[in-house]
């Protein structure tokens, strides 16, 4: 007997799964102090220091909403949707939602950056080396020399 297909109604779709992390700073807690960690790490709370994961490690830091980082961010894969007021280092890939504040420059592999997300610092390409082959860049990172200015 031939049965009638339905779609599928979206009561029945399954629910999005929910992030995991290793470690969460909640909204009330303050860190004071640099933050070394491996792993997937939320951010809801403050970070009064250097946030640092190793390049290999293929770590992951998401600053939440309501979350700061006062210090420099070097972490493989960087999400953020507060705030953040030190250079970033994100070698793999840099994430800012609309409502990102950064307040330093932004070292990155890739990048994604909806409408509304704010930097005021320098957004900087870094070539990753194992698709760079055995060429590196060396353009530097500011000029000494202006333009138009005679020798």
């Amino acid at each position: 007997m031939l049965r009638r297909r339905t779609r599928e109604s979206s009561d029945d779709a399954p629910a999005p799964k929910p992030e995991r992390f290793d470690s969460i700073i909640g909204e009330k807690a303050e860190v004071v102090g640099d933050l070394a960690f491996t792993g997937r790490i939320r951010v809801d709370g403050r970070v009064k220091g250097n946030v640092l994961a190793p390049e290999q490690s293929g770590s992951t830091l998401l600053v939440g909403e309501r979350g700061e980082v006062d210090g420099h961010v070097i972490v493989p894969h960087v999400v953020v949707k507060g705030r953040v007021r030190g250079t970033i280092a994100a070698k793999r890939r840099l994430e800012l939602t609309e409502n990102a504040r950064v307040d330093g420059d932004v070292h990155y592999g890739q990048i994604s950056m909806a409408l509304g997300a704010a930097v005021n610092g320098s957004l900087i390409f870094e070539q990753d080396a194992r698709s760079a082959g055995s060429a590196r860049s060396t353009v530097p990172l500011r000029s000494t020399r202006r333009v138009g200015a005679r020798r």
